[in-house]
């Protein structure tokens, strides 16, 4: 099994071309941008999101040594998106979303809105590159938050795209929260709640 490790600034490159081939079918995804299986045009978000959090004092991005798995996690307080990261944040939204960007944030704003208020850790993302998928790698990128967060007695909370990761969540301790209401013609999307252990 690869060694799992907090992600460096020389993987944020890395890191954004799995996340981007591991979302590349992700329906919610492809109904904002209209990817046709481009996952190309998802490297800029990936990276941007990447780069949002890496230079902060704990960073919660954890990978794989050759980046092919990857989780990204919010601490509890830390999820909320700063105009001026928006602002700043355009020019990627636009090369991968482009005239879809305003059905991302649509989305983003219907997310927000039923984001869970109680603090937890946030699991904004969970990819192992296709290639990848089926060696256990999604499970032990996001083991050493689960543990973090049964450490420090705090519950974790996740937006799930995709009805088939139902179970591997669930495996993990996630169960289904309420619904969202999302804007029309948006798959749908699943909130899921842990409770610590």
């Amino acid at each position: 099994m690869d060694e799992i490790r907090t992600m460096r600034n020389s993987d944020a490159d890395a890191s954004a071309r799995s996340l981007a081939d591991a979302f590349g079918d992700d329906p919610v995804m492809g109904w904002a941008g209209k990817f046709n299986d481009n996952r190309e045009r998802l490297v800029p978000l990936w990276r941007l999101i990447i780069n949002f959090r890496i230079g902060k004092l704990d960073p919660l991005l954890f990978t794989t040594e050759d980046n092919e798995a990857n989780a990204v996690w919010d601490a509890p307080g830390d999820t909320d998106i700063a105009t001026i990261d928006l602002v700043k944040g355009l020019p990627s939204m636009l090369r991968s979303f482009r005239t879809g960007v305003p059905r991302l944030l649509r989305m983003i704003h219907a997310m927000d809105e039923a984001h869970p208020k109680e603090p937890h850790y946030y699991l904004l993302a969970i990819g192992v590159s296709h290639a990848h998928q089926g060696r256990g790698l999604g499970s032990a990128v996001i083991q050493p938050m689960l543990d973090r967060c049964d450490q420090e007695g705090l519950p974790a909370y996740l937006e799930n795209t995709k009805p088939k990761n139902e179970a591997f969540y669930a495996r993990h301790g996630f169960e289904r929260r309420g619904t969202l209401d999302l804007p029309a013609g948006c798959p749908s999307v699943m909130p899921m709640w842990r409770t610590p252990r």
